[in-house]
């Protein structure tokens, strides 16, 4: 079943791909003794639509409009990790990367979160720019 992101059907092997990103996320929740997180098709397409921008700028830069989407979509708590790899797409390492940096791991393990979504999109050159998205909804 391939993911639908934007406009656009995922490849089957995007479409893994990023189920192998979701999976190794909560995995590695699940070993610091965090909730594992649910998959939210909301997130799943602010985190494709911003890797899309980012790879189509060729510039790693993080949303200003955090709150602007916590309004709009009823989030009480919203972050958010970007990643950029020069070759293609590999999820473990994406994790590992962020797992190796302390403002990205908090990201990934906190608390507030039990909802995500993330996206990736290639540049014209071949990098890829991937985008996380954690949020919670609003009581």
């Amino acid at each position: 079943m391939a993911l639908f992101l934007g406009l656009a059907q995922l490849p089957a092997t995007e479409d893994e791909s990023l189920k192998k990103l979701l999976e190794l996320i909560n995995q590695e929740r699940v070993a610091q003794g965090k909730i594992a997180l649910k998959e939210s098709p909301e997130l799943m397409g602010v985190a494709w639509e911003w890797s899309y921008r980012i790879a189509q700028e060729r510039r790693m830069t993080h949303r200003r409009n955090l709150l602007e989407l916590c309004e709009k979509y009823d989030y009480r708590f919203m972050n958010e990790n970007l990643h950029m790899n020069l070759s293609e797409f590999d999820p473990a390492k994406v994790v590992q990367s962020w797992m190796n940096s302390t403002n990205h791991k908090r990201n990934l393990l906190e608390d507030k979160i039990t909802l995500m979504g993330v996206g990736f999109s290639k540049a014209v050159d071949g990098s890829v720019f991937v985008v996380f998205n954690g949020a919670s909804k609003a009581q």
